[in-house]
Formats: structure tokens, C-alpha cells, sequence
């Protein structure tokens, strides 16, 4: 079993929980109250910035620069003018693009700045490939319901659904699969809870989304 097997395992019933997300097939269904899930644009735009620095972070500690070269094209797909969704939704649904952040988002704020500023690279890749697996996963199934839906939810479903991200997370992982080859596995316990702080704070956003977060107007 590989690395990141092992540390999905680790975490099995929250991933399983994620990954399968009731706030997604709610959204993609039509049954969704649009005033609820105003707050969840919101919340993903600060999510986005930190994700954003953690990917960056990594690109230092990459090995040649073709793996750094690889390690610029997620962030750059993120940030890229064909996925200005983050910026416009809230614009879309005429509300300012920040909120107040609530529990669930300010754990997982605090767990990737935490991961960031360790500048330990087995962590670090370790989530990443992890997060981008995970959305990879919940995306992938309503793929094919994206172009008919609004703005927000359908470029956000294509984003993590595409080849991109599916190469984002090949490229993460090989880069993973070098690094454990270098490391003491005695450090695997810390690894695995960041990465399963990670997706417990993933699962308790997705239900604070579900049940409809505070909206900033």
C-alpha cells in the first residue's frame, strides 16, 4: 500500500463521509436553498488563498526544475483568468467577497498556515496530495451536470474535475513517493494527523455548508 493510500486510510470515515458529500449532491440536484448556501463562496474565497500559499510553498523545496515546473501549474490553474470564479461568484450573488470566518473555516486556515510555515516537505506534500485527491473524488461524479448549472457551481465542479487537477494530483504524488523514499517513517504519526486534521476539517465544512453558513452582507 503507498503513502497516500495508507494516510486515506487513516482517515477512511471522514474521507468516505467527504467524498460523498450530501451539500454536493444537493447542490447539483436543484433542491438547494440558493439564500443558504449564499455564505459557502464566502468561505471558499480565504480557503483558496491559503491553499494557494501552501501549493507555492512547496515549489522551493522541489528537487529539478521540471518537478518545480509541474509544481507551478496547479496554482497557476487556480489563479488563472479562466478561473475567476472565486473573485466573480460573490460579485454574482451580489455580496462582498469575504465573510466572517467561522470555526469550521478558521481550523483548517490554521492547520495549512501551520503546514506552510513547518517547511517540512513530507507534510506538506502529503496534504496537497491528499486535498486535491479528495476534491478530485466528490468532483468527478457531477462532472457532466456542470455546464447547466450557475456560475459558481459549475466552474467550481470543472476546476476539481479536470485533467489538470487529475495531473496536479499524478504530479504530487510521484513527488511524495521521493520523499518518503528519504525520510524515517518514525515521522508517518505526524504526517498522518495533519492529513487527517485536514479531512475532518474538510467534512466539517461540507456540513456547516449543508446546514447553511453565515452570510456577509
Amino acid at each position: 500500500m503507498s503513502v497516500a493510500e495508507q494516510l486515506k486510510s487513516d482517515a477512511a470515515g471522514d474521507w468516505h463521509a467527504t467524498a460523498t458529500q450530501a451539500f454536493i449532491y444537493a447542490l447539483t440536484d436543484g433542491s438547494f436553498d440558493w439564500e443558504r448556501i449564499s455564505g459557502f463562496p464566502q468561505q471558499d474565497f480565504p480557503f483558496i488563498e491559503r491553499f494557494v500559499r501552501l501549493l507555492a510553498s512547496a515549489v522551493p523545496r522541489a528537487r529539478t526544475l521540471a518537478e518545480a515546473a509541474l509544481g507551478t501549474q496547479f496554482p497557476g490553474l487556480i489563479c488563472g483568468s479562466e478561473n475567476t470564479n472565486f473573485r466573480r461568484s460573490p460579485e454574482t450573488l451580489d455580496l462582498p467577497q469575504v465573510g466572517e470566518a467561522p470555526s469550521e473555516t478558521q481550523a483548517f486556515e490554521s492547520l495549512t498556515e501551520e503546514v506552510r510555515q513547518s517547511c517540512r516537505c513530507e507534510i506538506t506534500l502529503s496534504l496537497l496530495v491528499l486535498a486535491e485527491r479528495i476534491h478530485l473524488e466528490w468532483a468527478i461524479p457531477f462532472n457532466d451536470r456542470a455546464p447547466d448549472l450557475p456560475l459558481w457551481p459549475g466552474a467550481w465542479i470543472t476546476l476539481h474535475s479536470g485533467e489538470k487537477i487529475a495531473g496536479a494530483v499524478v504530479n504530487s504524488h510521484g513527488r511524495l513517493v521521493a520523499v518518503w523514499g528519504r525520510v524515517d517513517y518514525a515521522v508517518y504519526a505526524e504526517v498522518a494527523a495533519a492529513v487527517t486534521g485536514a479531512v475532518v476539517s474538510e467534512r466539517a465544512f461540507s456540513d456547516a455548508a449543508l446546514c447553511g453558513l453565515s452570510v456577509a452582507r
